[in-house]
């Protein structure tokens, strides 16, 4: 109750989650997929206040 979901994303492990990345591993690609969506989350928390 009284939540608001900002932004939902999956990532995987043992698939790729970039095809562009393909030589990366998978965990590090993880990584900063996940680094850049909290930058999403966070601009968005600012631009609300």
């Amino acid at each position: 109750k009284g939540v608001e979901l900002l932004g939902s994303e999956m990532y995987w492990l043992l698939r790729p989650n970039d095809e562009n990345r393909m030589k990366d591993k998978n965990v590090e690609v993880a990584k900063d997929q996940a680094k850049a969506f909290g930058k999403q989350i966070g601009q968005i928390l600012v631009s609300n206040d």
